[in-house]
């Protein structure tokens, strides 16, 4: 990055903030075709790196006050949109969680109820021979 100005900083901080609000929206949309999020968590990462670039540039440029009040309104909404994102997603993931969990279980009391069927006729079988 060559020389740049504070409220070109912000505004890139801005612009970052804004795509990292859409990858978080494509990750909550996606959520139930699990093959999605790889490239999308990626890009999300992507991200992150280039605005800890963003700020490492405002810290070594030494501004006082390197965003305007209306760009500092406009990163902390962003931020908080990121934080009920990233909330709704953590929630999200609970849930595909337990159901999964559940659909476990009910998977295995069915393999359960299937076994003890199967010996319960084999046994059924055994003792029909023996009092022959």
């Amino acid at each position: 990055m060559g020389k740049i100005n504070s409220y070109e900083l912000c505004e890139e901080k801005i612009h970052l903030l804004k795509e990292y609000v859409s990858t978080g929206e494509e990750i909550l949309n996606s959520m139930t075709s699990w093959e999605n999020l790889e490239g999308i968590l990626a890009q999300r990462d992507y991200l992150i790196r280039k605005m800890e670039q963003i700020e490492n540039n405002v810290e070594e440029s030494k501004f006082l006050h390197p965003c305007t009040k209306e760009q500092e309104k406009e990163i902390d909404r962003l931020v908080k949109l990121i934080l009920d994102i990233d909330k709704n997603a953590m929630d999200l993931i609970k849930d595909e969680q337990q159901k999964t969990i559940d659909e476990l279980k009910a998977n295995q009391q069915k393999q359960r109820a299937l076994k003890y069927d199967l010996v319960g006729r084999e046994t059924q079988g055994q003792r029909m021979d023996i009092r022959k």
